[in-house]
């Protein structure tokens, strides 16, 4: 049988200190303004924004705690308290939110389990997800709304909380019950092979063989790693790690730089460089797509089609850049392990979700 699910969505309305004064005084007036200007809604994510940020379900702070109370009341409706921040405290949550990008937040927190555990509004994180990319709708959402209180601040404005309780979608009974636990997996075997590292979340990396790659032929190998000698790069060996191809590993003449070959059902994929600097910040630039995430220090540049020398020159340029704040470059060893880790680092980095 369906039923309707109907979620509290969360609406931000503009107003000045005048309009204020006359709200408090009339209900009528307070919801026909809520009626005539809806506003800017965060939709039913408003207790995961906070939480994306911080971590936390309850025990909040402010500016952020008013994502989910505290403020003004000026009334109520059917899904609530009706709340007013005052300018000076929009002026407080905007420069809060000013330090959290868009497409940064929930970067280190997402994570649909745990946010089911800590009963994160509306507690249906994973039976959802299987639907849609629910992180990035809240980004979209988060940066609509990020803006409009930037604004506000600007007008030196306050804004007005409220909920309202909306059909979200329909749903049979039987969906709605939790489905029965799954037995766990039996445990991947690793490949045989001389293991040379344990990655930080128990990843394995394994000694491997590019000129064994089907896709990896004798010209491709000579031609990568004569790009590289000529940039001053030595090759160190050749890993393997869960869920990937094979990677060829080089590292630079000074050792600050390491340098991945990606081989897989292609041939040779990608090119990827990596320097690390003093202050444990992750230099990156790829031909394939990588990202920057300031949160966790992870500097990266996508140059599509580049070739080696380009990225090569790119991290050296991004990284002096970077030597004020994230200090001097770190010589690595030159060894494939340092290699495999550096990736590791990289791919941790780089992952949504707990770390």
């Amino acid at each position: 049988m369906a039923r309707e699910v109907r979620l509290r969505h969360q609406y931000f309305t503009g107003v000045s200190p005048a309009q204020v004064a006359r709200l408090r005084s009339s209900q009528g007036a307070l919801s026909k303004l809520i009626a005539q200007h809806p506003g800017h809604g965060i939709g039913r994510y408003w207790q995961a924004v906070p939480y994306l940020i911080t971590g936390r379900a309850t025990g909040l702070k402010e500016p952020l705690r008013w994502f989910t109370g505290g403020g003004d009341m000026l009334g109520k409706n059917d899904a609530g308290p009706i709340r007013y921040l005052s300018p000076e405290r929009v002026a407080r949550l905007a420069d809060a939110l000013a330090d959290e990008p868009p497409d940064e937040l929930g970067h280190t927190e997402y994570d649909e389990e745990a946010m089911n555990a800590a009963r994160v509004y509306p507690q249906r994180w994973v039976r959802d997800g299987e639907d849609f990319d629910q992180l990035g709708t809240i980004r979209e959402l988060y940066s609509y709304l990020r803006e409009f209180l930037m604004a506000r601040k600007r007008d030196k404005q306050g804004v007005i909380i409220y909920q309202r309780q909306e059909v979200a979608f329909t749903e049979d009974d039987d969906e709605a019950a939790p489905a029965a636990s799954s037995p766990p997996a039996p445990p991947t075997e690793r490949p045989v092979g001389a293991v040379i590292l344990i990655g930080d979340k128990g990843r394995w990396y394994m000694r491997a063989d590019a000129s064994a790659h089907p896709k990896a032929t004798p010209k491709t190998l000579r031609d990568a790693d004569a790009a590289m000698a000529r940039l001053g790069y030595r090759h160190v060996g050749d890993f393997a790690a869960e869920g990937t191809d094979v990677l060829r590993a080089y590292v630079s003449g000074d050792g600050t730089v390491i340098a991945i070959a990606y081989f897989g059902d292609r041939g040779l994929g990608s090119w990827t460089f990596l320097g690390r600097l003093e202050g444990g910040g992750l230099v990156v630039a790829s031909d394939a797509f990588t990202q920057e995430v300031k949160k966790v220090k992870l500097f990266g540049l996508t140059l599509s089609t580049a070739q080696p020398a380009a990225l090569h020159a790119s991290v050296l340029e991004r990284r002096a850049g970077l030597a004020k704040t994230q200090g001097a470059s770190v010589v690595l060893e030159a060894s494939l392990r340092s290699a495999a880790h550096a990736w590791d680092t990289y791919g941790l980095r780089f992952k949504i979700g707990k770390r």
